[in-house]
Formats: structure tokens, sequence, C-alpha cells
């Protein structure tokens, strides 16, 4: 038999080994390690401290009963704490619901006498704690009550919040901060003097013989360390996703309205369907991906690997397209049906009244014209937007700055191919990037690709789009590695919106008040860039119509600088 002694000298792994061949006296030395965590995380979600008690042994029995569930015994402490975190907040949502508006610091706590906690603590000195505490954001609250029930050990702190020693201290000087002067002592001495001891303990091992079956409701938490998912959010989550899908969708409608016979149309539209269901197929992986494997050490790898084969199907799918497109013109051997639809009329009645401009400067630097201008003439169309007439051979122009069919511009390139320093075009490759596909440090298009990047589809190290995927995402389905937020936002570390799925996931009304000015619930949200997502994401329509309506400025001023009136 093992001694006391030799419990105590044991590894949580170990421990555990032993408590799912049903060594109680194994789970009794679980009990007494972990019991400051447990039910100071169960305090946090609840605020109550004879409803935190209860709630931790309620914790402690689910384990019990849910023992084999746990594949990772090396992280049995975070485990614990992410069940009765669950269980904790199960409580406080009941309580309110009891108590109306009340607040859950202020429930009544008569009964002291039958509770150690209670006893140690007076009444009102509870509720003068709990409203202190209750004022702080729930990532520095929860170290704080954590720190000073666990001997002050920042060590053990880290391990129950899966957080480095670094981050539990910087927190911890965050809500001693964040603290009244006058009440932080009082706070710190009764956290100390609440602390769970052998009662505890033994309420608990006494629970495992008597009235576990009673407690059916704890058991369904067990699995809480895992990735959190808040359905509350969860329709408003599927209609951001169905707006980036929309966007990408409206990507290939415009061009296949533009198309000049039915068969390209009918092609493009083929096209954008296939990338539809893709992109839908790829947002559900992601998804699927976070939540079945988020902290696992092979979500990196499958992460990496969805992105890349998702971007490279992409780039097959857009080589595909035109190889398909030019065989199709090509192989005609008589005139296709045209395609005429309200968007080819009115481009056809736009095109017959311009022509392509030309000019190229005398003046010229390293051999390079300061400006050049080459843009062939657009083709000529009847009524129908039947073309009558083919366009002019399309035309070069390379310069400092230079305007064409073609644009090489070292520093401004504008055409319907660009590249250069700023790149205006319908593809577009700059340092800053604006057109129809767009790639650069910034990026601003139909599909932007770039460092920021802000587009209908967006993908960069911070991306904002109907579909956004990058480091840090925000959009109506926001993909990111280290934050997204959005209607529905799935990430590595945190996500914040109406559905969102990360190892920190901040809830739709969490979210909300978030975006409404209100205090950050998670670390991750108090940077320069999650604070530009909240005054983009929460100024309603306006930062959306304010890109639309550079998008329609820019294009119009790219066609003013191509083209002019048609002469008489």
């Amino acid at each position: 038999m093992t001694t006391a002694m030799g419990m105590g000298a044991a590894t949580d792994a170990e421990l555990w080994r032993r408590v799912c061949e049903g060594d109680r006296q194994a789970f009794e030395e679980v009990v007494r390690r972990h019991q400051g965590a447990v039910a100071g995380v169960a305090y946090n979600a609840c605020g109550d401290l004879a409803t935190s008690e209860d709630v931790a042994q309620e914790a402690f029995w689910a384990a019990w009963r849910g023992r084999e569930s746990l594949q990772d015994p090396s992280r049995l402490r975070p485990w614990l704490c992410g069940i009765a975190r669950n269980l904790g907040a199960n409580a406080a949502r009941k309580a309110a619901a009891r108590s109306g508006p009340t607040p859950i610091g202020q429930v009544d706590v008569a009964g002291d006498e039958d509770d150690p906690a209670g006893a140690a603590l007076g009444r009102e000195e509870q509720a003068l704690i709990w409203r202190s505490l209750e004022e702080l954001p729930d990532a520095y609250r929860e170290p704080l009550i954590l720190y000073y029930r666990q001997d002050q050990s920042v060590a053990e702190v880290a391990e129950a919040l899966e957080l480095s020693e670094d981050a539990v201290k910087q927190r911890l000087a965050r809500g001693r901060a964040m603290l009244r002067d006058r009440l932080a002592g009082v706070v710190e001495e009764g956290l100390r003097r609440s602390r769970p001891g052998r009662p505890f303990t033994a309420g608990v091992m006494a629970g495992l013989g008597v009235g576990l079956a009673a407690k059916p409701a704890a058991a369904g938490v067990v699995g809480a360390a895992a990735p959190a998912v808040v359905p509350a959010g969860l329709v408003g989550g599927l209609l951001g996703s169905l707006a980036g899908l929309g966007g990408a969708w409206l990507g290939a409608w415009l061009p296949a309205q533009a198309a000049s016979t039915v068969p390209e149309r009918e092609l493009i539209l083929r096209s954008g369907r296939r990338m539809l269901v893709a992109g839908a197929a790829f947002t559900a992986a992601i998804v699927g991906l976070v939540y079945l494997a988020g902290g696992t050490p092979w979500y990196l790898p499958a992460w990496l690997v969805a992105m890349v084969g998702f971007q490279g199907w992409i780039c097959a799918e857009v080589w595909g397209l035109n190889r398909k497109l030019r065989e199709a013109r090509a192989r005609a051997a008589t005139p296709a049906e045209p395609n005429r639809t309200a968007v080819r009329r009115g481009m056809a009645k736009l095109a017959n009244n311009v022509q392509g401009r030309s000019y190229r400067s005398r003046a010229e630097f390293l051999g390079l014209p300061l400006v050049d201008v080459q843009v062939a003439d657009p083709p000529g169309f009847d009524p129908d937007g039947i073309e009558v007439r083919p366009a002019a051979t399309r035309r070069m122009a390379t310069g400092w700055i230079a305007v064409g069919d073609d644009a090489r511009g070292v520093l401004l390139a504008v055409g319907g191919l660009a590249i250069g320093g700023v790149a205006v075009g319908g593809r577009s490759l700059g340092v800053v990037a604006f057109g129809g596909i767009s790639i650069g440090a910034l990026s601003l298009g139909g599909l932007a690709i770039g460092g920021l990047a802000l587009g209908g589809g967006a993908f960069g190290w911070v991306a904002v789009g109907g579909l956004a995927v990058g480091a840090y995402a925000a959009g109506g389905a926001a993909l990111g590695w280290k934050l997204a937020v959005g209607g529905l936002a799935v990430a590595r570390e945190v996500a914040i919106g109406g559905g969102s799925i990360a190892p920190r996931a901040v809830d739709s009304i969490a979210a909300f008040r978030w975006l409404r000015g209100g205090p950050a619930p998670e670390p991750g949200l108090d940077g320069p860039i999650a604070a530009a997502f909240r005054r983009i994401l929460g100024g309603g329509y306006l930062p959306w119509l304010a890109v639309g309506a550079t998008a329609i400025a820019i294009e119009a001023v790219r066609a003013a600088l191509m083209y002019r009136r048609r002469r008489a």
C-alpha cells in the first residue's frame, strides 16, 4: 500500500494513473493538491464563496466519474480547472435566473456557520471583496484569485491557466493596479483566508461514496478543457460566414456578367461555384480543426497544411480557368452566342464613348521616362453589347509613373495589369496595391493578399474582409492565428464574435460589450490591432461604406487616367 508521503512525492501523471485504477487514496491526494486552484476558478466564475465550494466539489466528483477521459495526465490541473470553470458559469446563470438583476456578489450567504470559507469571512466582507473583484476583466481577476489561493505561487497559477509565468506576472500586476488602493489589502487578505482546507478534502472524499448519482449535470463538463465553443452566437457566426462567402461569389459573378460570350460566362460561373463550395469546406475544416485539435502538438502542422492546400487549390483553379477561356476562344469555329447582360450592355455603352490615352514625357531619369501613358482603344459594341470592332493591341507602359494596359511603374503603375511601388489595376502587384486581385504590403481589393489586406476575400498578416484569414483577422468570417474578430471567429489563441471558437473564446455577450467600448475580456484584445478591429466592426456600416467609397474612387481615378472621351 502506497504511503501518504509516497503519494505526496508522486507526479500528477502517476497519481492519475492510480486514480484510473480506482485508487481513492491517490484521488484524495489529487484533491488536496489541486483544491485551491479548482475552488479559485469556481469562485471566479460564480462570485460566491459557498457556491464556489459546492461547485468545486462537483468538479472533483465529475472528474472522478470521467477519469478515463483525460488523455494527457500531465495537464491534470488545467483539466480540473476547466471543469470547475464550466460548472461555475452554469451556477452563475442559475443564480441570475433565480434572483433577477441582483448581482451574484450580493447573493445571500446565510448558513455560513456550516461553511468553513463563509465562517472565515463575514457576509459583508465577502460582498465587499466580490464587488471589488467583479470590476476587473476576467483575464486579470482569475489569476489574482488563484495567486492568493495557491500560497502566492506564480508557477502554480501559470500551470492552472496554461500561461507562461511572465504572462501571469503581467496580469497580476495589471489586476492589482486596477483594484482600488483602499480595498487591495482587504481583498488579498480575504482571498488568503478563504482558501479551502482539510474539511473540503474530507467532503469530496465523503461524496465519492454517497450522492454521486444525484449529480448527473456535472458529467457533461469533463471535457471542459477542450477549446471553448460559444453556441449562443452561432446564428450570427453562420450569417457572418455566409456574408464572407457571398463577397467571394460576387467576385466571380461580376466578371461573368461582363464576359463577351455565353460559354465564357458559364465557365466563369462554374469556377465561381467551385470556389464557393471550396471556401465553405475550408471554413468548416478550420472550425473542426480548432475544435478537435486546438492545443495539441499537431494543430500547427495541420493548420499550415490546410492553409497551403487551400491557397494552392485557389491558384490552380484560377490558372485552369484562364487556360479554359483561352482554349474556348481559340477553337471557336463560329461566333459563340453573345453574352447579352445588363452589365455587359452598360460596359459597351461606356466603351463606345472613350478612347485610350497615349503620352510619353521627354524628361527621363536613369533611362526611364518620368511619365509614360500607353492605353489601347477599347473594342466597339452595338447596343446589345455585341462586339463589332476588336480592341486595339494591348500596349505596355514603362516609367517612373506608368499608365497602360500593362503598366510597370517604379513609383506608380495604373492599368489592367499594374506592377509598381503603388499599383492600381484589375490585377496589381506592389508595395501598396489596389485592384480586383491585389498583392502588396498594403493590399485593397476584391481578393487582397498582403501584410495588411482589406477585401471581399482578405489573406494577410492583418486581414479585414468578408472572409478574412491571417495572423490577425476581422470580418464576416474571420480565421486567425493570434486573434480573430467577426461574425464567425476561429483562432488558435483568442477569438471574439457572434460565434467564436478558440482556446480562449469570448462569448457573444462579452463581445458585444467590448465592441461598444467595454473593457477587454482577454489581454489579447487590448493591443492596437484589436483596437483598430473594434473601431471597424463596432462602427456599424460607416467603416465599410468608407472602404467601399474609397474603392469606387480609386477605380474612377484609374479609368480617368487611362481613358478620355472619344473625339467626334
